[in-house]
């Protein structure tokens, strides 16, 4: 074993003010450089703070103090730097750990501080605490993925649907080429037989005009005829079928981007177990899709909050807190949703009639969880809880609600702040 290399610095445990005088005065550049590359057990950003400690200002150069102003400066920072050791842990406005400290830094000093007993304590929770931001940020990462391709899948669903639907006016038209060619035999008395277009009368528009049908020239009139209306039979039945088969698309749309929506709001593993189960109690992927193959027993909770007038709302992060909430809540307590896009469920946990400022809290909660987060202005539907009813068969979250009203609520930055910080 060799030890390392000497980095010829200055250690707080022995410097004079002489040593630091000759530092000063052989150095040049900005403070915190100085004290960085001649100073002993220092960070960067601990260099950074002292300087702005011995010079009261950020990006400080040597020629902004004296070479006594900087030495005994040092020596009263280390001095008594017993008395300034306050660890702590600071977090960015998502509630991400940035980093931790021994004392307060300057520059962080108005953003979220978590403080420790321990240099020790702090180290711990700021690892566990990245590690399982990170954790989160993977999972979601590779969910987010697999949700977006289903999305993508179900869209290209919804354009078939669409395109079909499209065909109603087509199928009608079959429908009329063959009750002309079954009502119009007078018309085909001069037409040769094998002829691949027939001109006949269309009685059903006003001044009857003559409308081309295409024939195929092997068939009859009458076998034209019959041909026309097994199209439109066939055209009409698939119609019918589009039309049942896009309520049930739109739906799994719904969820799908709900279940996006849900994966910002995560703050734990749980949280994002719970938005894979219910893909998989969905019938979207299958169990051997995922790592975590299992249930996830222990069900995350909703988030909570108290209204101005002291009431306490609750609204759920996921498909499967939106449906515990709901199915838990009281008949007569007020339920919201925001209207015609993907959201969560807000419940205002009061039988009695809700004061105005409580409604319009929990509108914005609504708001804010939801697709519509950034929408200018935000339709927001309340009604009771025995309104709401859960059909059949129909994925985790998914409701149907009747005897409601709605607010139109408008989320400024203010709101978006807050309710950012509660996640």
């Amino acid at each position: 074993y060799q030890n390392p290399p000497s980095q010829n610095k200055l250690s707080p445990l022995n410097f004079t003010r002489e040593s630091l005088n000759d530092i000063y005065d052989k150095s040049m550049g900005k403070l915190d450089n100085i004290i960085f590359n001649n100073i002993l057990g220092l960070s960067k950003q601990s260099a950074t703070e002292i300087a702005f400690r011995i010079a009261k200002k950020y990006d400080a150069f040597k020629d902004d103090i004296n070479s006594d102003i900087f030495a005994d400066k040092l020596i009263d920072f280390f001095k008594n730097l017993h008395e300034l050791y306050k660890p702590n842990i600071v977090f960015d406005a998502d509630k991400n750990p940035v980093d931790f400290f021994p004392f307060e830094y300057s520059q962080y000093i108005d953003s979220n501080l978590l403080y420790t007993n321990s240099i020790s304590a702090a180290m711990d929770i700021f690892y566990s605490k990245r590690d399982l931001r990170n954790r989160i940020s993977q999972q979601s990462a590779s969910l987010r993925k697999l949700i977006s391709n289903l999305i993508a899948r179900t869209e290209n669903k919804l354009n078939q649907i669409e395109n079909i639907l499209a065909s109603t006016k087509q199928a009608e038209e079959f429908k009329l080429y063959g009750e002309l060619l079954t009502s119009s035999f007078h018309e085909l008395k001069n037409v040769p037989k094998g002829s691949e277009t027939v001109y006949l009368t269309n009685y059903y528009l006003e001044g009857m005009p003559k409308v081309a049908i295409p024939l195929n020239p092997t068939m009859s009139f009458s076998e034209n005829a019959q041909n026309y209306f097994k199209k439109y039979r066939k055209h009409r039945t698939a119609v019918e079928l589009a039309g049942d088969q896009k309520k049930d698309i739109l739906r799994d749309l719904m969820f799908l981007e709900g279940n996006m929506l849900d994966l910002d709001n995560c703050t734990t593993v749980a949280e994002i177990a719970e938005i894979k189960q219910a893909l998989i109690d969905a019938k979207f992927i299958k169990k051997d899709k995922l790592k975590n193959k299992g249930k996830n027993n222990s069900l995350s909770k909703p988030l909570h909050f108290v209204s101005p007038d002291g009431i306490d709302i609750f609204v759920g992060k996921n498909s499967t807190q939106n449906d515990m909430l709901t199915s838990k809540a009281k008949p007569d307590e007020t339920w919201l949703h925001v209207q015609n896009m993907p959201g969560s469920h807000v419940i205002i946990k009061s039988e009695q009639t809700i004061p105005d400022a409580t409604l319009l809290f929990a509108a914005k909660i609504a708001a804010f969880f939801s697709k519509g987060r950034t929408s200018p202005r935000v339709d927001i539907d309340y009604t009771l809880k025995k309104h709401v009813k859960k059909p059949s068969g129909s994925p985790l979250g998914f409701v149907t609600y009747k005897n409601f009203k709605t607010i139109l609520v408008a989320l400024d930055d203010e709101d978006l702040s807050f309710f950012k910080s509660k996640i």
